[in-house]
Parts: structure tokens; C-alpha cells; sequence
């Protein structure tokens, strides 16, 4: 196995962990979703589902900053090294691990928030449950 097996591994999984973490932060807004009460063409949000509304809606600020940052990171890399090597340069050149670092910090935000807003939204569900029961 060669290193670029490995970081292709690697990009592959944090991409699908992307797409997966985003699904979730809109599912999980759409469970809020379910638990307002709009009765009387107000709309009012149980005190229980502000935090998990809000790590979702964060989460997905996260997700978007994550690909903005690497895009303006490696967007400057790669012009300046056009500048430095000319455009049309076929030759390897080494670059630094810092500069997936913005992405990096994003990306593992987005799923700590993600995990932390399910756990509340699920003791919210529990809770629920208990007065019905």
C-alpha cells in the first residue's frame, strides 16, 4: 500500500462523513421540526430543542466553512505555486500537511456538534416519551 492509497483512503471517508454529517444536521432540524407547536399560527419551540436546533444549524455553517477554507487555502497554494514554478509545470513539489488544517477543524466541529445535538435531541424524545407513558 502506497501513502496515496492510504490519503485517498482517508479524503474518501472524510468526504462520505461529510455528505453523511450534513444529512443528518437537516434531518435532525426537521425532527425539531416535528416537536413545534404551530397551533394558533404561532410558532413556539419547546425550551429543550434551542440547543439542538441551534448545534444543528451551526454544524451546518461548519460543513460550509470546511469547504470555503480549503478552497481559499489551496486556491492561494496553487497559484502561488504557478507563480513560483509556471502554470504549465509537470514536475512534484512538496507542500505542507498545516495547510488542511482549517478544513481539518471544521470537519471534526461539524461531527462533535452533530453528535452532541442528536444527544440532546434524543434525551428531548425520551423525555417525551416518559410524560406519554
Amino acid at each position: 500500500m502506497s501513502l496515496k492509497t492510504c490519503w485517498d483512503t482517508f479524503y474518501n471517508n472524510t468526504g462520505s462523513a461529510s455528505n453523511i454529517a450534513r444529512q443528518l444536521a437537516f434531518a435532525g432540524i426537521a425532527v425539531v421540526w416535528i416537536f413545534t407547536n404551530t397551533e394558533k399560527g404561532t410558532f413556539a419551540l419547546h425550551n429543550s430543542l434551542l440547543w439542538p436546533s441551534l448545534l444543528f444549524v451551526v454544524a451546518l455553517a461548519c460543513d460550509f466553512l470546511q469547504y470555503l477554507s480549503g478552497s481559499i487555502v489551496w486556491y492561494v497554494f496553487t497559484r502561488k505555486k504557478e507563480e513560483e514554478l509556471g502554470v504549465g509545470c509537470k514536475e512534484e513539489f512538496s507542500w505542507s500537511k498545516k495547510l488542511n488544517y482549517p478544513g481539518f477543524f471544521f470537519f471534526w466541529t461539524k461531527c462533535v456538534l452533530i453528535l452532541v445535538a442528536y444527544g440532546f435531541l434524543g434525551k428531548h424524545i425520551i423525555n417525551q416519551l416518559q410524560l406519554v407513558g
